[in-house]
């Protein structure tokens, strides 16, 4: 398994993790386009210990105490996870699908509604795969500093002939206005 790491990425990353104290050191496969990701966790030693009820029966307590003190902290410190976790997995959508060009679509109007804003995308994506078959995006949903909401959508494959080009010739804007027709219900 070493000779393996050590080709995908690198001996000097394998010495860098394991000298710095992380004892397990896995690989997690090629992600495309030329990435791959490592994984890296410190070893933990698991020792049994032999308490007596009373004992056990404390430690719950304590337990218990503490979750009811620091509630607001261990809440915080959930949603940091869930956040760490779903950016992982976008990251990791992304490269899968060797996106290369970042989509916003903004409402004129103030949009606050959610459940709305994802059926409207649901019904653009519907339209889009009608023109370029295979489409396909990463979305993620924010809401903008007047509180409405708007999307995000990382994609691969949009035909350079949607693109509007800035003055150095670089793509910068897709002219989706000229895609897809606009239906007044969903204005």
């Amino acid at each position: 398994m070493w000779a393996f790491l050590a080709a995908a990425v690198g001996p000097l990353a394998i010495r860098a993790l394991v000298a710095i104290g992380f004892g397990v050191v896995s690989f997690t496969g090629d992600l495309g386009n030329g990435q791959m990701e490592a994984t890296a966790s410190r070893c933990i030693d698991w020792v049994e210990c032999d308490w007596s009820q009373g004992t056990i029966r404390d430690h719950l307590e304590m337990i218990a105490r503490h979750r009811e003190e620091n509630s607001d902290e261990i809440l915080q410190r959930h949603a940091e996870i869930s956040a760490r976790r779903a950016r992982k997995r976008v990251r990791h959508l992304c490269k899968a699908m060797g996106t290369d060009s970042m989509i916003t679509l903004t409402y004129r109007a103030l949009m606050t509604d959610l459940a709305l804003c994802k059926r409207h995308l649901n019904e653009f994506n519907r339209r889009l795969k009608r023109h370029l078959p295979g489409f396909q995006c990463v979305a993620g949903y924010e809401k903008q500093k007047r509180g409405a909401w708007h999307v995000h959508l990382a994609t691969a494959g949009i035909p350079h002939f949607f693109m509007v080009r800035n003055k150095l010739g670089v793509p910068c804007k897709v002219k989706s206005y000229g895609l897809l027709p606009v239906s007044k219900t969903l204005c």
